[in-house]
């Protein structure tokens, strides 16, 4: 959408957060699209070098759930920045869920609100579908799901179902507005004790020291 509305468009010839951060500064770039983790290196290097990114007014997030100090981190160096993040996989041609400014603030935990062409519910070990608040896998569907993997039947019928469900390995709470969030993926979680515990709860924990 930049290069159709004739949008400048700053490319990096690989991720540098000193050159990204001085390129916003220095080219007055006003949207960035970025990972959580590169977005933390990206902030320590310009509070290092006192880099001015004030003509940000569009940042997103993906790729994994974003802190809520770094988004309080990024909101105090660009208020007028409007915030946004998503989840997806490349099996679903994109996102399947999304929220912008207000309406991701409002939830700053969340990977985003379930979009209107996704079908989606969170199921149990057993593929129960589970009620609103508890946690379980990600399974989908919608137009934009995939058929299959290309020439590889095992690990098609690993993720789909008969009836055009794929299942994600990704583990969520979603709530009555339909915004998820992400507490890790089914390979990692950790059980201690019987008790279920989630990567994501231990990272939000960490990030907060």
């Amino acid at each position: 959408s930049p290069l159709l509305s004739g949008t400048k468009v700053v490319i990096l010839p690989k991720w540098d957060a000193e050159a990204a951060a001085r390129a916003i500064a220095e080219e007055g770039i006003t949207m960035f699209s970025v990972v959580p983790t590169m977005l933390w290196d990206m902030l320590n290097k310009a509070k290092l070098a006192d880099f001015d990114l004030s003509s940000l007014r569009n940042i997103g997030t993906g790729g994994q759930a974003l802190p809520i100090n770094l988004l309080d981190e990024m909101r105090a160096m660009c208020p007028n920045a409007v915030m946004g993040t998503g989840y997806g996989m490349t099996e679903t041609a994109g996102s399947i869920a999304m929220a912008l400014g207000e309406d991701f603030i409002r939830n700053r935990g969340s990977a985003g609100r379930i979009l209107p062409l996704m079908d989606v519910r969170i199921e149990g070990e057993d593929g129960t579908p589970l009620p609103t608040g508890q946690a379980g896998e990600i399974v989908v569907r919608g137009a934009q799901v995939m058929l299959g993997y290309w020439e590889q039947p095992d690990a098609t019928a690993a993720v789909m179902t008969d009836d055009g469900w794929m299942r994600t390995g990704d583990l969520a709470v979603m709530d009555d507005e339909g915004y998820v969030r992400i507490v890790g993926r089914s390979k990692d979680m950790i059980i201690r004790g019987g008790e279920n515990i989630y990567p994501r709860e231990l990272e939000e924990f960490f990030f907060t020291h």
